[in-house]
């Protein structure tokens, strides 16, 4: 019997988007939210009852903490996670200007994630996906 339903690969940030819907300069509060497609698509496969697998890199620190500990409160295996102590999680900044105009800031050069290569996947872990 296969393990897993999906299997993911990417890079997940951890996202500050301003509560009070105003650019950086005039925001106080933040939303501190995870983002990245990959994990986006896992903890959705997973909410609808598929048995998902996700492999990345993260910071070892809190906010690498952070990423996992949501994914696997969404029902997403994280146990193929590498920690990287010398490089951080990637961020990423929302602003809402006027006109509905959203800007992102990425802060993704140098993150854990960017350091990844196919040493990170088990082949084994992936085999028992269909």
């Amino acid at each position: 019997m296969n393990e897993y339903d999906v299997i993911t690969f990417g890079e997940t940030m951890v996202v500050f988007n301003p509560t009070s819907g105003n650019s950086f300069l005039d925001a106080s509060n933040f939303a501190r939210q995870i983002g990245g497609s990959e994990s986006n698509v896992s903890i959705g496969l997973a909410r609808l009852g598929h048995r998902v697998g996700w492999f990345s890199k993260l910071s070892n620190d809190s906010i690498g903490s952070y990423v996992q500990n949501t994914l696997r409160a969404n029902g997403v295996d994280t146990s193929r996670v590498q920690f990287d102590s010398k490089h951080p999680t990637g961020l990423l900044i929302k602003e809402h200007l006027i006109n509905n105009h959203v800007n992102i800031h990425y802060y993704r050069e140098n993150s854990a994630a960017s350091y990844m290569d196919e040493s990170i996947l088990d082949q084994e872990y992936i085999a028992k996906s269909h």
